[in-house]
């Protein structure tokens, strides 16, 4: 029997080895900020560029929990307890919502009670308060958000319900169960690629298997593929956590099997195209050699290209005796090739007469505007003004959409629908010099600017709610005074 399990240990081995790139070794720096006290099992969410809320987790020991929402300012590396939970929990999951509003779904109590609350912290005024219920409790659950809608969140498995995927609606604050998974995971974890498809890491139901396939989640169909199994076993009841860099996700923490490669000293980086794992080893980590790392939480900082780290625990391989952190870390990822495109741009007559210039430029096609917010579907050929940009306008023509940018200096006057001097258009859709805050948009009452960070972010109200510029929500019609241009 011992023989058995060393040479499946030994193929196993071979394929990691042939499909797992030991790249060139990062750096973990630690930062000047540390929390007050240890602690582990947090929820982080990055809210805008320079701010990560880092919520509940356990105390300074394991059977402490804590209710604290701290933040994390990026620029000035300083972190400040801003408001508490209702209840001491961990391991709950946190969602964002389009208006910057955070949440935090299930967890487990000091009493060791799965909890069914959802609790919403509004982080322009540091206050909680419970908004919404899972259809039943639930904790160690992992979560993405949709690709369609970003006011809806995907809650996946879980301890009290592993196969469940539980869908909250952060504007109506409802949730619903509207699938079941394949696979019974646990201490799974899982990251959302934005295109469609959530990727869903941890054991597949076997506690004897040293490696395990990882899931591909159809977000619209709940459909699942899998790759080969060369993602670790996570071991320990603390929790791994993940980030998502555009290319690549990253697991932190949670493995700890040396003799195939993935040392504790480590990150995984999981590549959605091949369905394989690298082992990418980092020098300074908070372990290394027989301690284990989990229980950390973590996000990605893209301005930044890095992922910072938050506390998280320690314990010897096989031991029950852990210790907390107190400390953050961040890792600088390398910088990835950009490939040059020689393409050139089409050339789309529109549909309507020449606008006072014709030297009018179409947009790249990298720019394609979400069809959530504005598609040519059913809509007359002609010219209309663009949801993002004064200065660009969009043709229709036979439901083809086609952006073109205005000759300099004009804008695109929706009422005249040309390219006119600055001062003769009623137009506003800028965020240079205004607070984090939702907008009014000037072209379509469903539609609202969310300024961050002086940057333009467009939204679409649910159907058929209106965006309510005076309350600065999305209500039902017959609350809603809207005129647009």
């Amino acid at each position: 029997m011992h023989l058995s399990i060393s040479l499946i240990a030994i193929l196993i081995a071979t394929i990691l080895n042939s499909h797992t790139t030991h790249a060139q070794q990062l750096v973990a720096t630690q930062s000047r900020a540390r929390f007050p006290r240890t602690i582990s099992g947090t929820s982080a969410i990055l809210r805008d560029p320079d701010t990560v809320y880092i919520l509940g987790g356990y105390g300074a020991d394991y059977y402490t929990n804590s209710s604290d929402i701290f933040k994390f300012d990026i620029t000035s590396d300083t972190i400040q307890l801003v408001a508490t939970l209702p209840v001491n929990i961990r391991l709950g999951s946190a969602s964002i919502d389009a208006f910057g509003n955070i949440y935090y779904i299930g967890g487990d109590d000091r009493q060791y009670n799965s909890r069914h609350e959802i609790y919403k912290f509004d982080p322009s005024t540091n206050t909680v308060e419970e908004v919404a219920s899972l259809p039943s409790s639930n904790q160690y659950s992992a979560l993405v958000t949709s690709p369609e809608d970003l006011n809806v969140a995907f809650i996946l498995g879980g301890k009290n319900d592993r196969q469940g995927i539980v869908a909250f609606n952060m504007v109506t604050l409802t949730t619903e169960r509207v699938g079941d998974l394949v696979v019974n995971h646990s201490s799974l974890i899982a990251v959302s690629d934005g295109s469609g498809s959530a990727f869903i890491f941890g054991n597949n139901g076997s506690a004897t298997n040293p490696t395990n396939p990882v899931t591909k989640l159809d977000l619209s169909s709940f459909t699942e593929t899998y790759g080969p199994p060369t993602f670790p076993k996570l071991v320990g009841g603390w929790g791994s956590a993940s980030a998502w860099d555009g290319r690549y996700a990253y697991i932190i923490g949670n493995y700890a099997d040396q003799e195939l490669g993935f040392y504790t000293d480590s990150i995984l980086r999981f590549d959605p195209e091949t369905m394989e794992t690298a082992v990418l080893r980092v020098s300074n980590f908070p372990v290394s050699g027989s301690r284990q790392y989990s229980g950390a939480s973590a996000v990605f900082v893209e301005s930044l290209n890095r992922i910072y780290i938050f506390a998280g625990t320690w314990c010897p391989i096989g031991g029950s005796i852990c210790e907390s952190f107190d400390r953050i870390w961040y890792i600088d990822l390398p910088e990835r090739p950009t490939v040059p495109t020689t393409e050139e741009p089409t050339s789309t007559t529109p549909s309507e007469e020449p606008i006072l210039s014709t030297t009018t430029t179409q947009l790249p096609i990298s720019t394609t505007i979400n069809p959530d917010i504005f598609t040519c579907t059913d809509k007359p050929d002609g010219m209309y003004p663009h949801p993002y940009d004064c200065e660009k306008f969009i043709n229709c023509n036979a439901g083809n959409l086609t952006e073109f940018r205005c000759p300099a200096p004009l804008i695109f006057d929706p009422v005249t629908r040309r390219c006119e001097l600055p001062e003769l258009v009623d137009c506003e859709i800028s965020c240079l010099g205004k607070p984090n805050e939702m907008f009014p948009h000037p072209h379509d009452c469903a539609l609202f600017i969310y300024c961050l960070q002086e940057q333009v972010n467009v939204f679409r109200c649910p159907p058929p709610l209106l965006f309510d510029g005076v309350n600065r929500r999305c209500d039902i019609p017959e609350n809603v005074e809207c005129l647009v241009v």
